[in-house]
């Protein structure tokens, strides 16, 4: 594993503030990079691209959390479920709804931000042409 990926995993790590499996993150990082190469234009970058995927690390952290945000999202959902003993009921609160708004916000944030990038004048010249 490169130096630069295991720098992601780290950011992962740190932004999302949570004991997460490296193999959920790995995960995430990869589709994070597809959804990269998918928007708006097509690109082909790997992670093997190490100056490219420097540039772009904030914007594959995000997604990535976004993903992990998500899931975990419905992990809570499962979780919501009020009890109710001898005339005490217990509603725990509605975590899985702040973490689909947090996700929410962490993908509108990313996809306007690739979408400036990728439609930028300059893209081409700072990451396609070498």
């Amino acid at each position: 594993m490169s130096e630069i990926y295991e720098n992601l995993v780290d950011l992962v790590k740190f932004r999302m503030a949570l004991e997460i499996e490296e193999e959920k993150i790995d995960k995430a990082l990869q589709l994070s990079l597809s959804a990269f190469n998918m928007a708006p234009c097509v690109t082909y970058f790997t992670f093997d691209d190490e100056e490219n995927i420097e540039q772009i690390s904030d914007l594959l952290v995000t997604y990535a959390c976004y993903i992990l945000l998500s899931t975990n999202s419905l992990v809570e959902r499962g979780r919501e479920i009020s009890i109710s003993t001898d005339g005490t009921t217990f509603v725990p609160p509605n975590m899985s709804e702040h973490l689909v708004t947090l996700a929410r916000e962490l993908w509108n944030n990313w996809d306007s931000q690739v979408n400036n990038l990728k439609q930028s004048d300059s893209f081409y010249e700072d990451f396609v042409r070498e």
